[in-house]
């Protein structure tokens, strides 16, 4: 709830390709700030060596850093629904398997696979659909 609030409802109901391509970008730009920030603090050091920067970037940047490592973990989450699409779409077993592929299949998964590769409903299985 926290997470559609801060992140926004179309961020967190939209497909996990399109929040990882999303936070993708965020990561960039914000890499991108930071990098124009340590740009600017060495620029400042060398055009006004008597005059350098007194504050730490983390006084400066430490909420900003914070928000990052948010940042990157809704990625690996968003990567990680990528993968659990992913494995949807793979089929272990069922109907299409036969011969000695199949018998090395159930063999390795123990005598209780084939009825769990059987995936039909029991009446369906009894009118040989």
């Amino acid at each position: 709830m926290r997470a559609r609030r801060r992140a926004g409802p179309e961020l967190a109901a939209g497909e996990a390709a399109d929040t990882a391509d999303k936070l993708r970008q965020a990561l960039h730009v914000a890499g991108a700030f930071r990098a124009a920030y340590a740009a600017a603090r060495a620029r400042s050091a060398r055009l006004a060596p008597a005059n350098p920067w007194r504050f730490a970037a983390g006084a400066v940047l430490g909420d900003f850093d914070a928000f990052l490592a948010r940042l990157r973990e809704l990625q690996a989450v968003a990567q990680t629904a990528l993968l659990f699409q992913r494995l949807e779409r793979v089929e272990v077993g069922g109907s299409r398997v036969r011969g000695p592929r199949a018998a090395r299949l159930r063999a390795w998964c123990g005598p209780k696979a084939h009825g769990a590769a059987d995936a039909r409903p029991a009446r369906a299985r009894r009118a040989g659909r």
